[in-house]
């Protein structure tokens, strides 16, 4: 009877932890800049959730058939796993839109850097050449030489802006694959 009673109290354990998480659930912001922070509330939540699984669920509660009988019995009643999993899905769909607005933020600011940053590398080649072309008019060679080093800096500084740009889609592409095992 005894052991009874305790895997009941396990149960009810278990279940007020997962309302108490899900009403902390609840009160999460919906504005997805509060996420933007590393161990931010979201994921502060989503270890929250791992903690719980960690630390409470068992596949065998006792070597008696009958005392695991009767929690599986409780769990189904009181709807343990299905609250555990309806915890995760929420939380899984809640940080793919805040990723997802993340990347479209980031995405906008990319495009106008990369806008920002032609006109730069389009201005300093154009004066680049003209600066070649007059010295070379002149026979001046250093400042031919010059304006040749101007337009491999140009050069170098749109190959880092792809690179970077190509860096950050892969890092992306890494989150997203490492948050979906989750």
């Amino acid at each position: 009877l005894d052991t009874y009673y305790y895997i009941y109290l396990l149960c009810l354990g278990q279940y007020y932890s997962l309302l108490q998480l899900a009403q902390e659930v609840s009160t999460l912001p919906t504005d997805d800049r509060m996420y933007f922070a590393r161990n931010s509330i979201l994921e502060k939540m989503m270890d929250k959730i791992h903690i719980f699984n960690l630390k409470n669920n068992y596949s065998q509660i006792g070597h008696l058939t009958q005392h695991n009988e009767f929690y599986e019995y409780l769990q189904k009643r009181l709807g343990i796993n299905k609250m555990q999993d309806e915890l995760e899905v929420e939380l899984q769909s809640l940080y793919e839109m805040v990723d997802k607005k993340q990347k479209i933020r980031n995405t906008e600011r990319y495009k106008i850097l990369t806008i920002i940053s032609a006109i730069f590398v389009t201005i300093q080649t154009f004066v680049n050449v003209s600066s070649m072309y007059n010295s070379f008019a002149l026979k001046d060679w250093n400042q031919f030489g010059f304006g040749f080093a101007g337009i491999g800096v140009a050069a170098v500084f749109a190959i880092i802006i792809l690179l970077l740009g190509k860096l950050d889609d892969h890092l992306t592409d890494s989150n997203d694959r490492k948050h979906k095992r989750i």
